[in-house]
C-alpha cells in the first residue's frame, strides 16, 4: 500500500484500490468527493467562527480551537482522503465516526499534509477505477452501425409500403440511390435482416422488382442495353430472365444513372 511522508517526518499509508476498503467506508469517500459536501462543513465553520471566545482561554485552547476551523475549512477532497487512509504511524485508522475523522484529518494536516499529497492519491485512485471499469464500457460501433442501417432500412420500406398502398403505381427509377434501395427491397441482404426475420412486405419487394424490370425496359428501348432471350424465350422478357443475369442488367443501366 502507498506510504506518504509528511513535511514533519510523520507517515500515513494508503489503501491500494477502493475495492480494498469496506462498502460503508467506499460510500463515506464518494459522497466526501461529491461537491455538495463542503455545505455542512462551511455551514459548522461559519457557527464556529462566531463562537464567543473567552478572553481567559489558555493557549492549549486556542490551539485546538484553531485546529477545529483548520479542519472545517479543509476541502472536499482533503476530507475524503482521509478514508483513504488506513495506518498514522504504522497504527490502524480504524475510528470511522464523524469525531475520529475530523480528529485524523487535524492530525494529518498539522502534520504537513498538503494539497498536491492529496490530489496525487485522488488521482491514483481514479485512474485505477477507470482500469476497473474500462471493460464495461467498450462501445461496438460496428453493432451500432448496423443498427442504425437497420433501422434506416426499414424507415424506408414503411414509406415504400405505404405508397404503395395509396398509389399503386410503379415509381420509374432514375437515380442510382433509387435503384439501390430497390435491390435492398428486393434482394434483403443478410446484413441488413434483424434476427432472421423478414422485414420487407411482399408488395415493397414485388413493387421494387417492377420498378428494377420497369428501368430495363426503358433502358432497352433508348438502345443503351440488349437483353439476350433466354432458350425457351422468342424474344426478351426481363420478368423471365435468371437472376444472376437480370441483376448485371440491373448494374450496367445504374451505372449511367445520377447518384
Amino acid at each position: 500500500m502507498p506510504s506518504l511522508t509528511l513535511s514533519s517526518d510523520r507517515t500515513c499509508t494508503v489503501c491500494t484500490s477502493l475495492l480494498d476498503l469496506p462498502v460503508e467506508r467506499l460510500l463515506a469517500y464518494q459522497l466526501a468527493m461529491s461537491p455538495e459536501a463542503g455545505t455542512e462543513a462551511a455551514d459548522e465553520l461559519l457557527f464556529q467562527q462566531h463562537l464567543h471566545q473567552s478572553v481567559e482561554a489558555d493557549e492549549l485552547s486556542q490551539l485546538a480551537f484553531a485546529a477545529s476551523l483548520e479542519v472545517f475549512g479543509a476541502s472536499a477532497q482533503a476530507r475524503a482522503f482521509v478514508q483513504l487512509v488506513t495506518h498514522i504511524e504504522q497504527q490502524p485508522a480504524t475510528d470511522l465516526s464523524d469525531q475520529g475523522l475530523r480528529d485524523r484529518l487535524s492530525y494529518l494536516l498539522a502534520c504537513g499534509l498538503t494539497d498536491e499529497q492529496v490530489q496525487v492519491q485522488h488521482d491514483r485512485i481514479a485512474a485505477e477505477l477507470a482500469v476497473l471499469v474500462a471493460p464495461y464500457l467498450v462501445t461496438h460501433p460496428e453493432a451500432e452501425l448496423r443498427a442504425v442501417q437497420v433501422a434506416q432500412a426499414q424507415q424506408r420500406r414503411v414509406v415504400t409500403l405505404c405508397n404503395v398502398l395509396l398509389g399503386g403505381e410503379t415509381p420509374e427509377l432514375t437515380t442510382l440511390t433509387q435503384v439501390t434501395h430497390a435491390l435492398l427491397d428486393l434482394l434483403e441482404p443478410s446484413t441488413l435482416l434483424t434476427d432472421e426475420v423478414s422485414s420487407i412486405h411482399p408488395q415493397v419487394r414485388q413493387h421494387s422488382f417492377e420498378s428494377l424490370c420497369l428501368l430495363l425496359l426503358h433502358a432497352q428501348h433508348d438502345g443503351r442495353i440488349t437483353l439476350l432471350p433466354t432458350p425457351w424465350q422468342r424474344k426478351p422478357n426481363p420478368y423471365m430472365l435468371p437472376l444472376g443475369l437480370f441483376l448485371e442488367h440491373v448494374r450496367a443501366v445504374s451505372s449511367r444513372l445520377p447518384a
